[in-house]
């Protein structure tokens, strides 16, 4: 082995590996609270990941020494959003109000409404609704299943639950009541999906 070849295997067993930096995650007095993250956010301050309370006040005191009228534009952008969310949450709750009233009745209706990448058509039975996030409203629904009963014979169960969405839900239509003539609920709900598969290829 050469002189070079003796100094390269040094250099092979003597080379450090770089060791990769670890984020020690903040302890729950120094994660800044939501009221500072929120307020972060209405003054345009950027939080990194990692910093801590102090950090992010200390952002929010040189956001305002870099623009004095700072203060002046987060109250006006805090009006704004304020406005924004009273308007939502009226119609939040003018939508509960129509969809509860449809479950008191007429109950039933014909649905077709977005299931992941699928359109589904189906007769729905409407339960409820109720708030879904801060503005949203969900339909507690079921669906049919056919059942065999040896007095009844076959005929439908309303039975399996559904939780809807309303902004999936693409068409709606009031239906008659369900169950009250086991002799022609299924055909009527043939015919209902029928007219809905119709329906859901002109949407």
């Amino acid at each position: 082995m050469g002189l070079f070849d003796l100094f390269r295997a040094k250099a092979r067993v003597t080379k450090k590996v770089p060791t990769k930096s670890k984020t020690v995650p903040l302890q729950p007095r120094d994660r800044p609270t939501k009221k500072q993250l929120d307020y972060a956010k209405l003054c345009g301050v950027a939080v990194r990941p990692g910093m801590n309370r102090s950090a992010v006040s200390s952002a929010i005191d040189a956001a305002f020494k870099a623009d004095p009228k700072l203060g002046f534009k987060a109250a006006a952008r805090k009006k704004r959003d304020d406005t924004k969310h009273a308007g939502q949450y009226a119609e939040r709750d003018k939508l509960l109000k129509k969809w509860n009233q449809f479950a008191d009745g007429p109950e039933y209706m014909l649905a077709i409404y977005e299931k992941g990448k699928n359109v589904v058509v189906d007769v729905l039975r409407v339960n409820e609704a109720d708030e879904s996030g801060k503005t949203g409203v969900s339909l507690f629904c079921e669906a049919p299943k056919l059942r065999k009963d040896k007095h009844l014979g076959e005929h439908l169960e309303f039975e399996r639950v559904v939780k809807l969405n309303v902004k999936k839900l693409l068409y709606h239509e009031p239906l008659p009541r369900f169950q009250d003539d086991h002799d022609t609920e299924i055909d009527r709900y043939q015919k209902a999906v029928k007219r809905g598969l119709g329906i859901a290829k002109k949407l």
